[in-house]
């Protein structure tokens, strides 16, 4: 294997391994949360095919995702009136509920985009680099025929309000995820960890 693909394929590894624990207090993964986050971002109620083109995986995939999320209880599969030969995909209350928890806690505070940064050993005071190494990636996928249309929700770094609008329990989760974040930068110059 070339060194730039095992490089990459060595980071990738480790960020998942890192968003998994940022989301163990939500007891959901990451590919489930991008599930997730997809049908709540599609303009319509999403079918099965349509979902697995949003995230650019095989109809099987999702199918067997979504056998996983209907049993913890965050979607529902229903037949479509119009047409009897597709499924539709609906979020449950529960999952509305979590994604709105996920997106306070992780996103709208701010922690996300800091971890990200972070995780690419930059400031997330420094965004254009962010910015430019997203690009690359994009490139990548793009050589790689990567077509899925799906993209996570940010917040702009001036939006972001810490752990302000949250209430005791999701604040407390909130700095459970700042200290995880901690353990796992602690090998940095102090600066970075100033502003995590």
């Amino acid at each position: 294997m070339h060194l730039l693909h095992f490089s990459i394929k060595r980071a990738h590894h480790r960020i998942l391994r890192f968003a998994r624990g940022m989301l163990h207090p939500f007891a959901i993964t990451p590919a489930r949360l991008d599930m997730l986050q997809a049908i709540h971002r599609s303009l319509e109620v999403p079918t099965q095919s349509e979902v697995a083109r949003m995230l650019g995986v095989t109809r099987q995939t999702v199918s067997e995702m979504l056998d996983a999320l209907e049993a913890l209880g965050l979607v529902v599969r229903i037949d479509d009136d119009v047409d009897r030969r597709r499924t539709l995909v609906v979020l449950t209350s529960a999952a509305h509920t979590l994604l709105r928890r996920v997106h306070a806690i992780l996103v709208r505070s701010g922690i996300a985009n800091t971890a990200a940064a972070r995780t690419l050993v930059d400031s997330p005071k420094a965004p254009a680099k962010v910015a430019a190494l997203i690009g690359l990636t994009k490139d990548v996928r793009r050589v790689l025929r990567d077509f899925a249309r799906f993209v996570p929700p940010e917040v702009g770094l001036d939006e972001h309000d810490l752990d302000r609008s949250l209430d005791p329990a999701d604040r407390a989760i909130y700095w459970r995820v700042v200290r995880y974040c901690q353990t796992w930068f602690n090998h940095l110059p102090t600066y970075y960890l100033l502003f995590t």
